[in-house]
C-alpha cells in the first residue's frame, strides 16, 4: 500500500488552540518522560527496553499523572512510537541521538491514528474531525476523500497545519 500525505492549514477556535496545545505539551511529555527513562536504563543497566513495554509503561504513568487523562491515548501512545523511530535512526546512523523537545521549540505538534473512524474529512464543507478537538475548519485545495491513517498537527508560532496522511490503494 503507498501512502500520500497533504498539508494543509487548520483554523482553529480559540477553545481548539487550547485544546491542540494540552495535547501538543502532554505528548511532549511523554515522549520526553520516555527518552530519559531509555537513557537511564542503558546506563544503569545496560538494558534496553521494547516499544510494547514501553506502552505497558505508560498505562502506568497516565495513572500515576492524573492531567494524562485529559488528552486522546493514541496521541500519547504516538509519542512513544515517534521516540522508537528517533531511536531506530539513531541506530541505524540516520540521525543523531534523539532530544528532548521543548516547549520554546519554534515548530511543536503532536500525531493521532484513525482508530474507529475517528479522523474524517469533509471536502465540500472543508472541516476536519480530530480526536479531542472535533471539527475544525481548514484550507486547502489538494484534499482527497480517501481514508485518512494518521494527522500530524503542527503548531508553527501562531499558525496551525496538519499533515493529513491517506493510505492510496
Amino acid at each position: 500500500m503507498k501512502r500520500k500525505t497533504i498539508k494543509i492549514e487548520i483554523l482553529p477556535t480559540e477553545e481548539q488552540k487550547h485544546l491542540v496545545e494540552r495535547e501538543i505539551n502532554c505528548s511532549m511529555f511523554v515522549y520526553n518522560h520516555f527518552l530519559l527513562y531509555r537513557f537511564n536504563l542503558w546506563k544503569n543497566e545496560k538494558k534496553n527496553i521494547k516499544f510494547f513495554e514501553e506502552l505497558e509503561l505508560l498505562q502506568v504513568l497516565i495513572e500515576e499523572e492524573e492531567w494524562l487523562k485529559s488528552v486522546e491515548k493514541q496521541s500519547l501512545e504516538q509519542a512513544i512510537r515517534d521516540l522508537d523511530t528517533d531511536y531506530y535512526n539513531f541506530f541505524t546512523q540516520q540521525s543523531k541521538y534523539p532530544k528532548c523537545r521543548k516547549k520554546d521549540d519554534k515548530i511543536r505538534w503532536y500525531k493521532t491514528r484513525n482508530e474507529n473512524n475517528n479522523i474524517e474529512i469533509n471536502t465540500k464543507e472543508k472541516i476536519l474531525k480530530l480526536p479531542c478537538l472535533g471539527f475544525v475548519k481548514i484550507n486547502g485545495s489538494e484534499l482527497l476523500n480517501d481514508k485518512i491513517s494518521y494527522v500530524k498537527v503542527i503548531k508553527i508560532d501562531d499558525k496551525y497545519e496538519a499533515l493529513l496522511t491517506y493510505e492510496i490503494q
